[in-house]
């Protein structure tokens, strides 16, 4: 006879292993990134328990998928993940999270009209972020230097156009920030006139000017200095100096905001010849002539000439 034992073999189940976790541990401000946690050797997680920092939610793709929009207003934290059987769950897998800022945009600030002759111009911006790039763009023959919160721009071979400042990190490049700047030309000033007249007469002094006028000089009318405000390209002023007189134009400014100024040192010198009175009493032989009275004379008698 024989006897029969039936056995029976039941697995025994182990909690799973810790899991992997997938995703962009770098995001950007305002990036939607998807995390996937990947089960690692046996047994077979049949589920997932994900955590995020408290000031984030999280959108449940999957059991092992989730999906989280990060915020620039907390940079920092970890996401976790728990696998789990029937046998119980895991230690939560972390992976750190550092949220990186979209770039700020800055305040350009710096005039918008400059002179050509004017020098250098300080153009700056109010906020400069670690970890992104400040790249400054002037219009063409502009030189500029420093950098990268602070430039200074000479406009003296410029053509009007922009200075822009462009902002880039690894989260995104912004549109340029740009200023319109007006280059105006260096004006011209210029004085002549009449360098010579006899006494009582009067002569004409004329301004020239190039540039945006109308023009405020400072000149000296030969005894002080004197400001003309609003004049233009020919000006005249009628002078009747009764002894030599220089005239010197001493500086201009255009109209432009701000005005720009004219390199000047001009003059000119009035020469005055008083009138002279001169009696002659020549004698001739006769038969002969002088000139005299407009004519050539051959009698004695009293001639008058004027001459000039």
């Amino acid at each position: 006879c024989y006897d029969t034992t039936c056995v029976t073999v039941v697995a025994v189940s182990a909690v799973p292993q810790l899991p992997q976790i997938l995703g962009d541990p770098t995001p950007c401000a305002g990036d939607t990134v998807v995390y996937t946690a990947l089960a690692v050797g046996n047994p077979t997680p049949t589920s997932y328990t994900w955590t995020v920092p408290p000031a984030y939610q999280f959108t449940q793709l999957a059991p092992n998928r989730v999906q989280v929009i990060w915020a620039a207003d907390d940079p920092a934290g970890q996401i976790c993940v728990r696998a789990s059987n029937s046998c119980g769950s895991s230690q939560p897998a972390c992976l750190p999270i550092q949220v990186l800022p979209q770039p700020v945009v800055p305040l350009l600030s710096g005039p918008t009209s400059v002179c050509a002759g004017g020098g250098a111009y300080l153009y700056t911006i109010d906020t400069i972020q670690a970890g992104t790039t400040y790249n400054w763009t002037v219009p063409p023959g502009a030189v500029i230097s420093g950098g990268p919160d602070s430039v200074l721009i000479d406009f003296s071979a410029a053509v009007s156009g922009q200075v822009c400042i462009n902002v880039q990190n690894i989260c995104d490049t912004l549109a340029p920030i740009c200023l319109n700047v007006t280059v105006n030309p260096v004006p011209t000033a210029d004085l002549s006139g009449n360098a010579e007249i006899c006494i009582g007469e009067t002569t004409n002094l004329v301004f020239a000017f190039s540039g945006n006028g109308p023009f405020d000089i400072l000149w000296n009318d030969g005894s002080q200095n004197v400001t003309l405000n609003n004049l233009v390209s020919g000006h005249t002023i009628a002078v009747s100096p009764t002894a030599n007189t220089t005239y010197r134009l001493l500086s201009a400014n255009d109209n432009s905001t701000p005005a720009c100024p004219a390199t000047v040192n001009d003059s000119v010198t009035v020469l005055v010849w008083p009138q002279v009175t001169t009696n002659l009493s020549p004698q001739i032989c006769e038969g002969d002539s002088l000139l005299a009275g407009g004519a050539y004379q051959k009698v004695s008698g009293v001639y008058f000439d004027t001459l000039s």
